[in-house]
């Protein structure tokens, strides 16, 4: 499925910054000592995605988080101080002039990156989801408690041996775009899709979703199950330049009981306790919202 498809078939897009790669790009500019160690037709190619995340994130339908903007930010700031590096270790008097012809290409393209990389990350930010909201939290509480226990998220580049450090958790952003989405499909009265490249997010909404909306919490879960049935989300996932649709949560069948596999007897029953307890606070907390709308609507 082509991007100008979901555009115009789903009501709201959230954006996760994967879709522009800038993970790899980074790991290989990393190592450049100058200028002319630069890939330009990388570059070129960087600078192409960039521009597309800009074109999308500028699109009336889509939307963003904070932490999706923090890593672009992160990303800019790692050619902001390449840049930085290049401008403190110039060439010998001798060779500048030379050296200087060699580097103006990548130099000129590496400053271009610079610049849509702020405007990309200024666009994210004014389309970014605000949710101050408890039941948020408790939603996002729910999903970092179960996912270390199953290790849904992968290091790909650790796993394939490109780097030492495993850097799976280093980032909580996958979790906080998944707690939006279950958010949005709660209490928005538009249904939502997420447009992605991480692959950890196909476990993410369907194993997680099954657990937290299992038989065990209810009635607790009544209402996350009836709404993200009413009000679905979709998982789309970029492959080789289109998307395809991997999740419907209409379509999300629920666990009869919470059961992690992958843990122990013991680990499992102190997760339930405390999914339990969330999700009465959830009820609770999304009970004490409604009566607050209702009294300033009718004061």
């Amino acid at each position: 499925m082509e991007l100008t498809e979901i555009l115009d078939s789903e009501d709201r897009i959230v954006v996760d910054a994967s879709i522009q790669g800038g993970n790899n790009f980074t790991g290989d500019i990393y190592e450049s000592k100058r200028y002319s160690h630069l890939n330009v037709d990388l570059l070129k190619r960087q600078i192409r995605v960039i521009r597309q995340l800009k074109d999308i994130l500028e699109n009336p339908k889509t939307a963003t988080i904070s932490a999706t903007t923090e890593e672009l930010r992160d990303f800019e700031d790692v050619i902001n101080n390449k840049r930085g590096y290049f401008s403190s270790h110039p060439p010998k008097k001798k060779k500048k002039t030379r050296i200087q012809r060699i580097n103006e290409r990548p130099q000129s393209q590496l400053t271009l990156l610079q610049t849509e990389l702020y405007s990309t990350r200024r666009a994210s930010y004014l389309k970014e989801l605000r949710i101050e909201d408890n039941n948020y939290k408790l939603l996002l509480n729910m999903i970092k408690l179960i996912e270390p226990i199953i290790g849904i998220k992968k290091d790909r580049g650790f796993l394939l041996g490109f780097r030492d450090e495993d850097k799976s958790r280093n980032s909580d952003t996958a979790e906080k775009l998944t707690a939006a989405l279950y958010w949005l499909s709660l209490f928005s009265c538009k249904s939502s899709c997420l447009i992605t490249k991480d692959q950890d997010f196909e476990g993410l909404l369907s194993i997680i979703t099954g657990l937290i909306g299992s038989d065990s919490f209810l009635p607790h879960n009544e209402f996350f199950r009836k709404r993200i049935t009413e009000n679905p989300f979709r998982l789309y996932e970029k492959v080789m330049g289109d998307f395809r649709l991997l999740i419907d949560s209409s379509l999300i069948s629920y666990d009869t009981e919470f059961l992690i596999k992958e843990s122990s007897k013991e680990v499992n029953e102190q997760a339930k306790k405390k999914i339990a307890g969330m999700w009465e606070e959830f009820n609770h907390s999304r009970k004490q919202v409604y009566r607050t709308a209702l009294a300033h609507q009718y004061s």
